[in-house]
């Protein structure tokens, strides 16, 4: 601010960056303005999981292509994360970063005339529409339409559209109306927590279609028994810890920036004894594909 303030700039701390940008105030001369970035961008997440599943199909194409073995990804796109494809067989697999990442997310709206939340009906949420509508009626309706109220739906940082609020406006107090209605809705927590059925979100894993799941730190599972025994890996199912739904009002562009309401469902599982990163591992799991 110090060094462009003079030069007419003015500084707008709820646009385009968690930092904010610096904007002129005269397009006269010319049209400029200077955004302040984070180290880390908005969609890191996505970019790490890509490169996650790029780095494991790299690594079994290089070692093993000589063999006839195949590894494609779906990167971005829908579709297994890793597959691998070999003249024994193929293996479809969902890859995660590490069990810390969301296995599954969806966005939730506030109804204004019904006094209710409901899910976003996002190609996401339809995409998974059994698990996400079941979790949501069973372990945060309740909850939220008691409790998750806005003192004011005509406060200019809450974000209404059409009869809903779907978040929360950039506006210079973003933040502070953040942790008002936190302690509002959550009272001594920044967030909603709630335990579920590990069960029902394996299942949910299995049905879509992948056989396998790789996770960075626990290694790799199946979801099928046949599977497990034919390669000696652990099943999915059996080894989680314990599991909840989180929702959040979650910033997409920093402090001041827009919000959502989003559930993500964390896990915690543990150790496989089998890992795609591993090099003994992976030899006697791509053997069984030759």
């Amino acid at each position: 601010k110090d060094v462009f303030v003079p030069l007419g700039y003015e500084y707008d701390a709820t646009r385009d960056s968690k930092y904010g940008r610096i904007v002129k105030l005269s397009r006269k001369e010319v049209s400029a303005f200077i955004v302040v970035k984070p180290d880390k961008s908005a969609g890191r997440a996505a970019q790490l999981g890509a490169e996650y599943e790029e780095t494991l199909a790299k690594t079994i194409a290089d070692k093993y292509g000589q063999y006839g073995i195949t590894t494609t990804t779906a990167g971005f796109s829908h579709g297994s994360d890793l597959t691998i494809v070999g003249s024994g067989g193929k293996m479809t697999i969902e890859a995660k970063t590490s069990s810390g990442a969301d296995f599954g997310q969806f966005r939730l709206v506030y109804n204004i005339s019904m006094e209710k939340w409901v899910p976003a009906p996002t190609p996401s949420f339809k995409k998974n529409e059994v698990l996400f509508t079941g979790l949501f009626k069973e372990y945060l309706e309740e909850y939220l339409n008691e409790f998750a109220k806005f003192p004011d739906v005509s406060d200019p940082r809450v974000k209404a559209k059409k009869g809903f609020v779907t978040g929360l406006n950039p506006h210079l107090q973003t933040g502070e109306y953040k942790k008002e209605l936190q302690s509002l809705w959550f009272r001594d927590r920044a967030d909603l927590s709630v335990p579920v059925d590990f069960e029902s979100i394996a299942e949910y894993y299995e049905r879509k279609g992948n056989k396998f799941i790789q996770i960075g730190g626990r290694g790799l599972f199946a979801f099928d028994a046949d599977d497990a025994k034919r390669l000696d890996i652990p099943m999915f199912k059996v080894m989680g810890k314990d599991a909840n739904v989180r929702f959040r009002l979650k910033p997409e562009m920093g402090l001041n920036g827009h919000h959502s309401f989003t559930v993500a469902v964390k896990l915690r599982i543990a150790k496989s004894d089998k890992d795609l990163t591993n090099e003994d591992d992976l030899d006697s799991i791509i053997e069984k594909l030759l």
